[in-house]
């Protein structure tokens, strides 16, 4: 169902009142924003801003739609390539457009965007609007529509357009009140959310940030540790080829290394073996500011996802797309292989064509270095032996070379 909520003035008033009560910082931007979402039967909502000088995120504030590692592949890789972008680029304060005016069902259909990122997550339709600017930022407000529902009609927009208003106000007056956007970096915050334990380091291992199961792994585990605020690895052979993992991941920039070894965009370290009963895996991602909004700060850093193969858990699709390079679509079909649904199900589920997901699956396959479902199911599922053969491959694959 969709379609907003039946309304009143007093439940209007309220959001309102709660959204300047949010500016004097006596709520969270979060709640008079999930009241919007409420309000308007949303997928979520999405309040941001941008850095004038840099394109950098200033703050960011969202109710439902993505789960952090959407977010994060947001951040990450998919900002890059949304074609929304253009438009609100183009809009005048207070201007509101809606996506399904400008990019019709074909080219959804085609685009990378939509297809790999958007759909798999559960997203589908926005109407949004440049509702704030000073010299420094420019703030968007995103009303989101998910997978299977409607977008929102002209009376809704006409609606959201008035509460829009409110929301330039409020943005206005916490403006000149605190000026202190940077009270805690946006990746940092999302990494905060993430189950999994995840670190940022710099080139020389400094610990930039750590969540909070990463947290508890530095406190109890024995293979890595922290020494004078640097990430270290207990086995020396280990911590060699964490540094060489920085080396090829151009830790630092281009210009900090003399050789002529290839960059890489992601690479694995294993620590231990099967056999020695603590078999984990740190998969290290590079983050430069210019490719991240500069939601994480503005030096290089690496992102480490620490993975313990011994824990039998549900198939994640945050770290099968972490180890093994999948972009949000093949992970989530992965998964959905893994969790033993067919082809034709997965289709009907994400609303593609069966030839769609086909090619995805070849793609896994190749990614992987398998040629059947159930070998993709067979990796997912049992990490702690299959997986330590797959995460070899996936290593090949992330420094250019071939696979066995």
């Amino acid at each position: 169902m969709t379609g907003p909520h039946p309304t009143s003035v007093e439940s209007t008033d309220a959001i309102v009142a709660d959204l300047y009560r949010a500016a004097a910082g006596e709520l969270p931007w979060g709640e008079p924003l999930a009241a919007l979402r409420t309000l308007f039967d949303a997928w979520g909502v999405h309040l941001h801003g941008v850095r004038l000088a840099t394109g950098g995120v200033a703050f960011s504030y969202e109710v439902g739609g993505f789960p952090p590692d959407g977010v994060l592949a947001y951040i990450r890789e998919y900002h890059a390539i949304d074609p929304r972008a253009a438009l609100v680029a183009r809009l005048g304060l207070g201007q509101w457009i809606s996506c399904h005016h400008h990019f019709d069902d074909a080219f959804v259909a085609r685009d990378r965007f939509y297809q790999d990122f958007l759909i798999p997550y559960g997203g589908r339709y926005v109407s949004g609007a440049k509702i704030y600017e000073d010299a420094e930022i420019v703030a968007i407000l995103g009303i989101h529509r998910g997978r299977g529902m409607q977008p929102l009609a002209r009376h809704e927009v006409t609606l959201v357009e008035r509460m829009g208003r409110h929301v330039s106000t409020a943005l206005g007056m916490w403006r000149r009140q605190c000026r202190l956007l940077d009270e805690r970096l946006l990746g940092n915050a999302v990494l905060d959310q993430l189950p999994h334990a995840v670190m940022l380091i710099d080139e020389q291992q400094r610990l930039h940030h750590a969540n909070a199961a990463a947290r508890q792994l530095l406190q109890t585990n024995r293979t890595l540790r922290l020494h004078e605020g640097a990430l270290q690895l207990i086995s020396p052979q280990c911590h060699h080829e964490l540094l060489l993992a920085l080396r090829r991941l151009r830790i630092g920039g281009e210009q900090s290394y003399r050789d002529d070894t290839p960059s890489v965009g992601r690479a694995i370290v294993r620590l231990g073996a099967p056999r020695c009963g603590h078999f984990m895996a740190l998969v290290i991602s590079r983050l430069r500011p210019d490719e991240t909004m500069g939601a994480f700060g503005q030096r290089d850093l690496a992102m480490v996802l620490v993975h313990d193969l011994r824990r039998r858990v549900p198939v994640d699709r945050f770290v099968a797309a972490s180890i093994f390079g999948f972009t949000p679509a093949e992970a989530a079909v992965a998964v959905a292989v893994a969790e033993g649904r067919t082809p034709a199900d997965i289709a009907a589920e994400h609303g593609v064509a069966r030839s769609t997901i086909r090619a995805q699956l070849n793609s896994i396959f190749a990614k992987m270095g398998v040629s059947r479902q159930v070998d993709v199911a067979a990796a997912l599922v049992s990490l702690p032996g299959a997986g330590a053969d797959l995460l070899v491959r996936a290593d090949a694959a992330g420094s250019g070379r071939s696979r066995p």
